[in-house]
């Protein structure tokens, strides 16, 4: 016959069975909870990682693992400059759509969030978003001339880079296309330093 009541919890005991009320043991307790719940709750995420992107377990929880240039990353296929180059060219992006104030992506819907434009934004601060990102965009176009119809590093830049799909056959196309983003924005002259 099984036993009845709550399941017994793990953790020291007093001499009467009950739990330990002194607050070392139960800040342990509780801190011991904590992290099986959140394991619990990452599990799903870092197996799926581990399965379906076969991502190595030492580097499971990396930043790195979330998005697929990261994992190229990770794996050795293209280099820290051209991560930072990646890095750099979806920060110009942004910075580039809030100052053309460009309707934002698809996603999940914040009920409680302000609507409206600031009306004190810093213009010139706009005016250089937009000339950075019209550099990096020269320094695209530069390298798909370059190449003639050799390559589609515009396909690259937006299914890979910007969309985070993970598409095997284009990355030549996103190590070519990083290399050039890398000598625009300067970070293949650090590696050589």
């Amino acid at each position: 016959m099984a036993r009845r009541g709550p399941k017994k919890q793990d953790g020291k005991r007093e001499a009467g069975g009950r739990l330990s009320r002194k607050p070392i043991e139960k800040q342990a307790r509780d801190a011991s909870k904590i992290a099986a719940e959140e394991w619990e709750a990452m599990n799903t995420a870092l197996m799926a990682r581990l399965r379906v992107h076969n991502v190595p377990m030492d580097k499971l929880r990396d930043q790195m693992a979330g998005s697929f240039i990261g994992r190229l990353c990770l794996c050795g296929e293209i280099t820290h400059q051209q991560f930072d180059a990646a890095q750099a060219y979806l920060a110009d992006r942004r910075d580039y759509h809030m100052a053309i104030d460009a309707p934002k992506q698809m996603g999940a819907v914040d009920l409680n969030a302000v609507h409206g434009r600031n009306h004190h934004e810093n213009v010139k601060r706009s005016q250089q978003s937009v000339q950075k990102f019209n550099a990096a965009e020269a320094a695209i176009r530069n390298a798909q001339t370059s190449l003639g119809n050799m390559g589609n590093l515009y396909a690259a830049v937006s299914l890979c880079i910007i969309n985070d799909g993970e598409l095997r056959h284009m990355v030549g196309d996103v190590r070519l296309v990083l290399n050039a983003l890398a000598r625009h924005y300067g970070l293949d002259s650090r590696r050589a330093a």
